[in-house]
């Protein structure tokens, strides 16, 4: 493939050098010296370079047997066991298959490649992502997958985002299947399609799957200093079935929970898809997002990782040209 003399002189092509080079020198000079060290002396609690859910993959990656994993764990674990422990593997994994899906936007999308990938790796969120094995990069990359299959409905794209899914959370994978199926139905449906999730959540919001263990951890982390919000959400999502009045403050404290920095990239993302007006249920990258959010919501303890997800989803749609919108109502239609 031949390249273009002018991308050299394109400031998101040297945007992206340097946010390249930061972001190398950033994992040898700091993050891998820590990966490294936590493998022979343990996890280091004063660390804010490397997560404790890092060190607990590959804690139990290099000590537990398959069958003993827990549930919750399974997916990254098995990953790192298949990659024999190996830190920088994980890495070149994650970056190739980051590397692909903004090969294959571009082809099937239209998206412009150089002004996402800056504006994703910009974030020091997400950047942070590449340097180990994390439930949040793998369904970010199947989450790309599946906005790519969107658009060229073709089946290998569905299969790589329904393989990274796999290596990620049971309920993300669950999600994926609830899309495809739903996804078919008229898109006018799609309301009350949201509004019937809604509701069958709170009736049985106490009954989901580990919400036992969930409010557990959650009642463990409050301390004298604690205002109680998270407790007093899960109490009316559980106890009275609120869970419909939960969603929005819920996802609003997760949002908050990365700080303030956080959550004016967050919001930087948005306004530009709010002030185009792409925010339309027939849509079904909108339709995706809304899906992943009410999943995001059901956790008792606010994250801001939880809901990292969205933000390629926003540059997405501030950056899809008007023809990909079309290519992929065109695709849905013809597949029904």
């Amino acid at each position: 493939m031949k390249i273009p003399v002018k991308l050299f002189s394109s400031i998101w092509f040297w945007s992206l050098v340097v946010l390249f080079v930061s972001a190398l020198f950033w994992y040898l000079s700091g993050i891998r010296p820590e990966l490294m060290s936590f493998t022979i002396d343990g996890f280091n609690e004063e660390s804010n370079l490397v997560t404790a859910d890092t060190y607990t993959y590959w804690f139990h990656a290099s000590e537990t047997p398959w069958f003993s994993v827990p549930i919750n764990l399974i997916g990254p674990v098995s990953l790192i066991k298949l990659l024999d422990l190996n830190f920088d593997l994980a890495v070149l994994l994650i970056v190739l298959l980051f590397c692909l899906a903004l090969r294959e936007l571009y082809r099937y999308a239209g998206v412009r490649v150089l002004p996402f990938a800056v504006l994703f790796l910009a974030n020091p969120s997400m950047t942070g992502q590449f340097f180990a094995i994390n439930k949040e990069i793998l369904i970010i990359i199947s989450l790309l997958f599946v906005v790519i299959y969107v658009h060229s409905g073709r089946t290998k794209h569905i299969i790589a985002a329904i393989a990274i899914a796999v290596f990620s959370k049971p309920e993300f994978l669950v999600l994926i299947m609830f899309f495809l199926v739903s996804r078919g139905l008229r898109s006018g449906r799609r309301p009350f399609i949201l509004l019937a999730m809604i509701t069958m959540i709170s009736l049985f919001y106490s009954d989901l799957p580990n919400m036992d263990s969930y409010a557990e951890v959650l009642l463990r982390g409050q301390t004298a200093e604690s205002l109680g919000i998270t407790v007093l959400l899960q109490e009316l999502a559980a106890q009275y079935h609120l869970y419909f009045i939960v969603v929005v403050p819920r996802l609003l404290l997760t949002i908050y929970s990365g700080g303030v920095l956080f959550a004016s990239i967050f919001i930087l993302a948005l306004m530009p898809v709010i002030l185009k007006k792409k925010l339309q249920l027939a849509d079904d990258i909108v339709f995706l997002l809304c899906l992943y959010l009410i999943m995001v919501s059901i956790v008792p303890f606010p994250h801001y990782r939880y809901i990292l997800p969205i933000y390629p989803l926003l540059l997405f749609l501030a950056l899809r040209p008007k023809k990909a919108i079309y290519i992929s109502s065109y695709i849905r239609h013809r597949n029904i």
